[in-house]
């Protein structure tokens, strides 16, 4: 067990209140589609209309780290002005959208680690942004004087400044919503919500025996999925398989409105809340179901090699898949490493409404080109793909923009592992 069973805590620092008008005065033009780049190690603003660069920022640390002189992004996040990067470096950035200027960075020390982005994004709410990691704690028994084990911890940050906050303690899945933090923890530990003005825990809810993804919200519900691993032995074989179910409570009071039957499947199930009366759960390689947001019905339920990358517009969904079949996984997030087809259904229906190979194998290689994501905006795609080239040792990011017949409306020689993110 983690430490996820106690109540968080918040360790303060001066000067709490985040910048006056309580929330981010718009800095510039949003607009554009924002690459982070592995091979430059920059993030790009790109026209996404015409495939023209509009602004170039490089990273450029004072102290090089293990991964070189550059900072690998992790995650980017672009709301209200400005570009709020997450990197493998452990350092924070916040950008000018308009032009590109840096506005602010922080640098962790060595003992902090920005990985929790894989799982739980950072979040942006009244003018405080919100970052997770892991905090490796002094231990002078190993050799880098660091315990072997982090604590997880939530970060919060002036968002126009850049200015240190607040740190909370045992923070794993979370999400914001008006000045009230909800929370969940994956080792068994309680649900909670909690006033970010005064700490208070407004209600929280221990429930034996499960483990929590980060919760999300729609309307004035807060919902978590529980993916219980565990492992079956089958004709003197270990297994890898999961129990899940989703949870909706709510928001105010914390009290349970329903939860689904428990399932069984080969890999963690993760969810798409598409609409606020619809959420789409998926399982790579097994395929995908929708539910009725307010009761928890199932709507349609339709199975295919689902590789883990899903977006909505309008009633269309749009996914990844491999006509092979995914292999199982074993982590959470789960990843693939060949995805070639991009498929869309009606959200309505499950129906398919046309599929597409986007993406060839190099011959004898199972694991070569791959679509990294996409975006989808107004029916035009916006892929992120790695090539392999014919070394078969290094690959080259494009992002291309395709409109539904597969036509490449442009493509630019940009992309990496970090999502993409569009803003029309």
């Amino acid at each position: 067990m983690g430490q996820g069973a106690g109540v968080p805590t918040p360790t303060i620092r001066p000067g709490l209140t985040p910048s006056p008008t309580r929330s981010l005065k718009l800095a510039g033009p949003d607009a554009g589609l924002y690459i982070a780049d592995e091979t430059s190690t920059a993030v790009y603003k790109v026209d996404y209309r015409s495939g023209k660069v509009l602004w170039k920022y490089q990273f450029r640390l004072k102290h090089p780290s293990s991964f070189g002189p550059y900072a690998l992004t992790n995650y980017l996040l672009v709301q209200q002005g400005y570009v709020f990067i997450e990197s493998q470096n452990e350092v924070v950035y916040a950008l000018n959208a308009a032009t590109g200027h840096l506005a602010w960075s922080y640098v962790f020390g060595n003992n902090v680690d920005l990985v929790r982005g894989q799982v739980n994004p950072p979040v942006l709410d009244h003018g405080i942004l919100f970052i997770p990691g892991l905090e490796y704690l002094p231990d002078k028994t190993n050799p880098r004087n660091l315990s072997k084990f982090p604590q997880d911890r939530l970060y919060l940050f002036d968002a126009q400044t850049g200015k240190l906050l607040k740190t909370y303690q045992i923070v794993r899945g979370f999400t914001i919503n008006d000045g009230v933090l909800y929370t969940s923890d994956d080792e068994g530990g309680p649900i909670q919500a909690i006033n970010l003005k005064n700490g208070q825990v407004l209600w929280q809810k221990i429930i034996p025996g499960e483990f929590f993804m980060a919760p999300f919200l729609l309307k004035n519900r807060v919902y978590l999925r529980a993916n219980n691993q565990y492992f079956p032995v089958s004709n003197h074989k270990i297994l890898n398989r999961y129990k899940s179910s989703l949870y909706a409570f709510d928001a105010t009071t914390g009290q349970q409105f329903w939860h689904s039957p428990g399932t069984i499947s080969s890999g963690p199930v993760f969810d798409f809340p598409i609409s606020e009366e619809t959420i789409v759960s998926g399982v790579i390689g097994e395929g995908i179901s929708a539910y009725d947001a307010a009761t928890g019905h199932l709507r349609w339920s339709r199975k295919m090699p689902f590789t883990g990358d899903l977006h909505a517009e309008g009633n269309t969904l749009y996914m990844t898949f491999d006509p092979a079949g995914a292999n199982e996984t074993w982590g959470y997030p789960p990843s693939d490493p060949f995805v070639p087809g991009i498929m869309s259904l009606n959200a309505a229906t499950g129906s398919l409404i046309w599929q597409k190979m986007i993406i060839t194998q190099l011959a004898g290689d199972l694991h070569s080109d791959s679509i990294l994501g996409f975006l989808v905006h107004k029916s035009i795609l916006y892929i992120q793909r790695s090539t392999q080239v014919k070394d078969h040792q290094t690959y080259t990011n494009w992002t291309t923009a395709m409109d539904p017949g597969g036509k490449v409306l442009w493509q630019i020689n940009l992309g990496g592992f970090a999502d993409g993110v569009l803003v029309p």
